[in-house]
């Protein structure tokens, strides 16, 4: 049985683009214009039709798809084309004053309002028709009004009715290279990006400006038509799923596909390329060539081959990078390709990350001719994307600046008092942007908005305790972060002090350390963190739940807060009490107590329960009988945080960190990561 996506199709261009993917499907698996199968499709069976169709009572197939627009026009020309008998009518919603939004973001955010229960009451249905639903993906534009303002809406609603589910969107960026008849879409991009950022889980990036390149340069056509950009955009979509339709070995669902692109929550903004293009409907695009694995990967790995106009530069880079293989392959060839693109130096990765291309092969369809042996599909996480999100937030200052064409905005709810929403969505863009600019120098939940050595307006903050973990604020602040280390005892403040004076590089604005408890810097209220760390503490204080909302308190909205601490099983009091203690003298008797110890599944549900960081449903699986007793730790949603264990190898004189979810490996020593949500003070 396949993971089922959901599809929304919002505005015109979601619509239009939705309409061709459908129309992409269906040429795949054979399936006709009214639903059903035609007769050569008959007798396949090694296709997942379920993940994107289901089959009605008369076995015709129905796309999993929601129809919403507020003007009629793209929508009636979907029902009055071949395909009209495809869609279920009860997934389609027009406004029926047809007005549209505008090319308002805010007007198209309050028209979804309105109709939110109709609209839900179609999600909800697909939801429970599903065996085994994944997530969503939703097709929409950012720069009008319907597809930036509904589209935005109900990705903040998506987000709060289904916390488990994956939501993946395919987004067009307007061209802001050209001169465009939507003069305020810097400001609907802005808005729109907010939700992007925040809701989102991946966003493939379709950018207007490369599709009209790509369509100039490989279907050799000047002025491209919507039904020709539409085209380049389902064979994107349609190769994107081709492993979750056509299962092999790896990446059979989007969440493995997700957790392999996107290293931290926010970095999730990804682009595509895509060889070899062709048109049936353009001779000149009709070329034929001799396709191998190597040709492809080097192609895609072509600047000139990406969807998305972003410059390349010297410190620019691959954070992760996935290659989707269609065709007839062997899987030599794919390893060789991997050593020749290794050897010449063809990607350029993040230093601090895996340096290896990702690759899947799949299948093609057998019922949509080809004139090419192999094809291939990238899905690259790339730090060069932060170029586009500059152009949108250059064109937004602009305007904004002049305070130009906000009088429609002002008319709707959000905006009639103040002009906050914009000021926060620019902020969320520029936090994003900053960190899509270091991420070849240090890892990203490490990153904010400020001041430091390698760029300017830009700082990293953290704070930590000292308690005989020197080397762990040495550490941060060599990575660029300006740290703060307290603590309570004088005599560990002066002497790690002490410790960093005999390095010059540690200048006070760099590194500090004040002799002051976590609480009485709550009380100050003056500065929060974007990571905070409190390494083996927990489990030395007498109230722990007061000190972990102290430490929540001081993480910004949208920052970390990473905690090590020893869980209570009676392995970790032989280790760390019998032994450590009373046997072997390695620390002092009495340093620690068994009773304050906190088991993993303790703290997942405190974090769930009281700090309100997780999701309401269950985040964390039940602790108790033999999961306790094998040391297994709680599975929480990979995007709010996670808990691993770790372990000191005395001959090998390291630590090593397991796997998430590794049997045994929570029984004693332990790492739990949260980050706090953006709507929490």
């Amino acid at each position: 049985m396949g993971r089922e996506l959901i599809t929304l199709q919002a505005g015109q261009a979601g619509n239009a683009i939705g309409h061709s993917f459908w129309q992409q499907l269906c040429q795949e698996h054979g399936i006709s214009q009214d639903g059903t199968l035609e007769d050569y499709a008959q007798d396949a069976g090694f296709d997942r039709k379920d993940v994107f169709f289901y089959q009605a009572d008369d076995d015709h197939y129905i796309p999993r798809s929601i129809l919403v627009d507020l003007e009629p026009r793209v929508i009636n020309n979907i029902l009055s084309s071949p395909f009209a008998n495809l869609y279920n009518p009860e997934n389609i919603y027009v406004s029926q004053d047809g007005g549209g939004a505008a090319n308002n973001w805010a007007m198209g955010y309050h028209a979804a309002e309105r109709i939110y229960d109709e609209v839900f009451d179609m999600i909800d249905r697909e939801a429970d028709g599903s065996d085994s639903l994944e997530g969503f993906m939703l097709l929409h534009s950012i720069a009008g009004g319907t597809g930036s303002g509904l589209g935005s809406f109900l990705l903040e609603r998506l987000n709060d009715r289904f916390p488990k589910k994956l939501i993946q969107t395919y987004s067009v960026f307007p061209n802001n290279q050209e001169t465009s008849d939507v003069v305020v879409q810097p400001y609907n991009s802005i808005l729109a990006l907010k939700r992007l950022v925040n809701h989102a889980d991946s966003v493939v990036v379709l950018d207007n400006a490369a599709l009209s390149r790509i369509a100039a340069d490989r279907l050799h056509v000047q002025n491209p038509s919507f039904s020709q950009t539409n085209q380049l955009v389902s064979t994107v979509m349609s190769a994107s799923t081709t492993t979750l339709r056509y299962p092999g070995y790896m990446n059979n669902d989007l969440s493995s596909i997700i957790a392999s692109l996107i290293p931290t929550p926010r970095c999730h903004f990804l682009m595509t390329s895509f060889t070899p293009f062709t048109s049936d409907q353009i001779e000149k695009a009709k070329s034929i060539r001799k396709t191998t694995v190597l040709d492809v990967m080097r192609r895609l790995l072509q600047p000139k081959n990406r969807m998305v106009s972003a410059p390349t530069s010297k410190t620019s880079c691959y954070i992760s990078l996935l290659n989707i293989i269609q065709g007839d392959v062997d899987p030599t060839d794919v390893h060789k390709s991997l050593l020749r693109i290794r050897e010449r130096q063809l990607a350029n990765f993040i230093p601090w990350g895996p340096a290896s291309i990702q690759v899947a092969l799949t299948r093609k369809s057998p019922y949509v001719p080809s004139s090419h042996r192999v094809n291939g599909l990238m899905l690259a996480n790339h730090t060069s994307i932060a170029s586009l999100f500059k152009r949108v937030r250059d064109q937004y200052d602009r305007l904004m600046k002049r305070n130009a064409f906000l009088e429609p905005y002002k008319r709707e709810r959000m905006f009639s008092n103040n002009m906050d929403e914009f000021h926060d969505s620019r902020e969320v863009v520029q936090d994003m942007i900053d960190e899509y600019q270091v991420g070849y120098l240090t890892p990203k939940f490490l990153l904010t908005k400020r001041t430091s050595r390698h760029q300017k307006d830009l700082i990293i903050q953290n704070i930590t305790h000292i308690k005989m973990i020197i080397n762990n604020k040495l550490t941060l602040s060599r990575l660029g972060a300006t740290t703060t280390g307290i603590d309570v005892t004088e005599s560990n403040v002066k002497m790690a002090k002490l410790h960093s004076e005999q390095d010059p590089y540690f200048t006070p604005d760099r590194l500090d350390y004040q002799y002051i408890a976590a609480e009485d810097l709550a009380k100050q209220g003056e500065e929060k963190f974007d990571v905070v760390c409190a390494m083996e503490v927990i489990e030395h204080v007498d109230k722990p739940a007061e000190f972990l909302k102290t430490c929540s308190k001081l993480v910004k909205p949208g920052g970390h807060l990473f905690l090590s601490t020893i869980s209570r099983t009676p392995f970790a009091k032989l280790l760390t009490i019998t032994m450590a203690e009373d046997v072997l003298g390695l620390v002092s008797k009495g340093t620690h107590s068994h009773e304050k110890y906190i088991k993993p599944i303790e703290l997942a549900n405190y974090f769930k329960d009281e700090i309100k960081w997780f999701s309401h449903s269950d985040s964390a699986i039940d602790g108790g009988g033999f999961s306790s007793l094998i040391g297994s730790s709680p599975i929480l949603n990979r995007l709010e945080g996670q808990i691993r264990g770790i372990a000191y190898i005395p001959w090998q004189k390291r630590w090593v960190l397991f796997d998430e979810g590794t049997p045994a490996s929570t029984l004693c020593n332990y790492v739990f990561w949260a980050r706090k949500p953006m709507n929490q003070i």
